[in-house]
């Protein structure tokens, strides 16, 4: 019996020892597990937003390695979903990346040609493109000026000090003069000549501290006509061009018209946008509820653009938002 207790007691330690080891595996990502000893500084992001709803967006980063071994690799999270890598630079030499996706953001694993050695420090350089930092707000007005907006999250898992982001809006573009175009007041602007930039400074931001940039811009939906030399023609070329103008028009209205006869009476006369539509219209196909992880499912919408729109929403009284538990419920108010 005392031999059969000494075997079953040194079974229990081996299999302690294992689930410990095993738990050391890399099961899962957290941005929680990726943050290594490391401190950036001199951070500098810089958005060029293009004319197609693309973004160009560069990172750089003067990095140290604070911990006491090497590094092979170190994560840098980027608060967009989708993400394209087009270059990666460490100390002047090409690095290798890979893209971590998590719900909402997504690491970039860095790893360069040689491992950091403990109380170094090195030069960081990526850029990248995302179609998710630009959302189109669906508003054009009498002057043929498509509203949209930028917004950008920075949630840094390790300190960043001497942090600044900078946007290019795109060429031509102007602010929204009726509502805030910028959050929060920019440190400074200018012009590069066909662009307007702003520039956005903080001394720093603490690992889990959250920062968002928000601009509200127009642009231009149409491209100068060409000039047409023979002038016999021109009366034709101007009635096809107004009667292609007027089928578009009724084109696209037709859907509205559509949707707005399903949207309950009593919110159809408060000039919705086309998103807001779309939110309206989930509520009435849910009974009149559901949770805003709904709306972003359901809608295809990022997080930023469905909360500005909920935010309009409530304010104007056509929706409210309650908190359950974890998650945001929105109700549609019936009048």
């Amino acid at each position: 019996m005392h031999i059969r207790s000494k075997l079953d007691a040194r079974h229990i330690m081996l299999f302690l020892t294992f689930a410990v080891l095993m738990s050391g595996l890399p099961y899962g990502v957290s941005a929680q597990d990726s943050a290594l000893d490391i401190v950036m500084e001199d951070v500098q992001i810089h958005a060029i937003l293009k004319e197609n709803g693309t973004s160009i967006i560069s990172f750089s980063a003067n990095v140290t390695y604070t911990g006491l071994t090497t590094a092979d690799s170190f994560d840098i999270r980027i608060d967009l979903r989708e993400l394209i890598i087009q270059s990666s630079v460490v100390d002047g030499n090409n690095a290798s990346t890979s893209i971590m996706p998590q719900s909402n953001y997504a690491l970039i694993r860095v790893t360069p040609d040689s491992p950091f050695s403990s109380l170094t420090s090195h030069q960081v350089e990526l850029k990248f493109v995302s179609d998710m930092l630009q959302e189109s707000i669906g508003i054009c007005d009498e002057r043929n000026i498509c509203l949209g907006t930028a917004i950008f999250y920075v949630r840094p898992i390790n300190e960043f000090r001497d942090f600044t982001f900078k946007a290019t809006l795109p060429q031509h573009g102007l602010l929204d003069t009726e509502t805030s175009p910028l959050y929060p007041s920019p440190t400074q602007n200018y012009t590069d000549g066909t662009s307007m930039v702003f520039l956005w400074e903080v001394g720093q931001i603490l690992p889990g501290q959250e920062r968002v940039f928000i601009i509200k811009y127009g642009t231009p939906n149409f491209e100068p006509a060409s000039v047409v030399a023979d002038i016999n023609i021109i009366p034709f070329i101007l009635l096809a061009v107004v009667s292609g103008a007027v089928i578009v028009i009724i084109a696209q209205k037709l859907p509205g018209m559509i949707r707005t006869a399903r949207v309950p009476r009593a919110l159809r006369d408060q000039g919705m946008t086309e998103h807001e539509e779309q939110i309206i219209q989930l509520l009435s196909r849910k009974g009149g509820s559901c949770s805003q992880r709904d709306i972003y499912d359901d809608l295809g919408m990022s997080q930023s653009l469905a909360s500005m729109v909920l935010t309009g929403l409530e304010q104007r009284g056509v929706v409210r938002r309650f908190r359950d538990g974890r998650e945001n419920v929105i109700h549609l108010i019936d009048e």
